[in-house]
């Protein structure tokens, strides 16, 4: 049977590197016009000359933007290579620690040493994710310029993810967007490249949506093999997950308990001036041989609605736990699209068209939620590790 995808499918690269939409080229290398040298002398002598005012130049905002963004990305993949550079150029001219003759100092040294090699060794791989992402990034926002500008919540089809007040639909439709989210497992699977994945990892990509027109989505991917037991650390995980883990105590509700295995809850977030609001549902499967956590935010509720000037977290996500001997491996998939707009005089505000607001350009939004991403990621693996700790402690 043919994996499911979800509303969040992506195209693949190789699809879309051959989405000739036009020439690109087109944008920055544009022909002049004729000159009157252009003209035959016949055509001079035979028609009396006329004077044609200047037609003044339509500006495509579209096209401008696209054009500013991709400006802002070449310069930002340049610093980051520079950067990248001057990181790689300092370890390789590094002298090696002298011998010492006292080993206490010796170990000191020694462990100082690999502390510092590791940051940098870390700061050097996100450095190259985030070049990688950068490149990526220019490459779609030149096939699709409208992918410089956020997405509008009420002109994007995202409607099967609402919620009404009226309590017996309201439960129906819980259970019918978790388990919509359940059926789309394999499909995630696939397009994340997790099914055979051992090796830890983490790693960032942009793609075009699929079914959508002109949507960036952005993904995140992690395995990583925990040592711990299997039953402890899913336990673990879905109280981190519905305690709120690292989020501020004040920013995070739980709004409803469907069931033991399936609860929703709010957060709220904020990015320089901007709120960010989240409505997410949870649920919780048993599987004989593994434990999934699907995710899927609510774009609209009935109940408890969101701020209307708030911007409105729009994601996907697949939590995997399998055993691994006598301990666990835990893979990760996330697909969100830009924070989305309720409404068109949000776009109008200075802070979305002045081309010096941080909220002009999609490149910092993406790194905000890039950089966001990755540090929940890092918190959370870090706080299940502390409690594990403890626990067994």
């Amino acid at each position: 049977m043919d994996a499911i995808f979800d509303d969040f499918a992506t195209l693949p690269l190789d699809a879309t590197d051959t989405l000739l939409l036009e020439d690109v080229d087109a944008l920055f290398f544009q022909s002049s016009p004729l000159s009157d040298h252009g003209t035959t002398s016949s055509e001079t002598s035979s028609e009396p000359e006329t004077i044609v005012a200047p037609q003044p130049k339509k500006i495509n905002v579209s096209r401008k933007r696209q054009r500013d963004e991709l400006e802002y990305l070449r310069t930002k993949v340049v610093d980051m290579e520079a950067t990248l550079q001057s990181l790689q150029a300092a370890q390789a001219l590094e002298p090696k620690a002298p011998e010492s003759t006292w080993r206490t100092m010796a170990r000191q040294m020694r462990s100082e040493k690999e502390a510092a090699e590791a940051e940098r060794a870390q700061l050097t791989r996100e450095l190259s994710e985030q070049i990688e992402f950068g490149k990526m990034l220019q490459s779609l926002i030149k096939k699709r310029p409208k992918l410089a500008v956020l997405p509008h919540l009420p002109s994007d089809q995202w409607k099967l993810s609402r919620l009404v007040a009226d309590p017996a639909l309201r439960r129906e439709a819980v259970s019918q967007i978790m388990q919509t989210q359940y059926e789309a497992l394999p499909g995630a699977l696939i397009e994340s490249n997790l099914v055979d994945q051992e090796a830890d990892c983490l790693r960032f990509a942009p793609y075009l949506a699929k079914h959508f027109d002109d949507q960036l989505i952005t993904t995140a991917t992690l395995c990583q093999t925990i040592d711990h037991d299997y039953n402890l650390v899913a336990r673990m995980m879905w109280l981190l997950l519905t305690a709120g883990c690292s989020l501020e105590p004040s920013k995070f509700h739980r709004l409803e308990t469907f069931e033991e295995d399936t609860i929703y809850i709010a957060n709220e977030g904020r990015w320089e001036l901007l709120i960010s609001q989240t409505r997410l549902l949870m649920k919780r499967y048993r599987e004989a041989n593994r434990v999934v956590i699907v995710m899927r935010t609510i774009l609209e509720d009935e109940l408890t609605p969101h701020d209307p000037a708030a911007l409105v977290t729009n994601k996907s996500a697949w939590f995997i736990l399998e055993p691994v001997d006598s301990r666990t491996r835990v893979k990760f998939y996330q697909k969100t699209t830009l924070p989305m707009v309720q409404g068109e005089a949000l776009l109008t505000h200075p802070k979305f068209s002045d081309v010096n607001s941080p909220y002009y350009r999609i490149g910092n939004i993406t790194d905000a939620a890039m950089m966001s991403l990755r540090e929940m990621i890092t918190d959370f693996t870090e706080h299940l590790e502390k409690l594990l700790t403890r626990y067994t402690a």
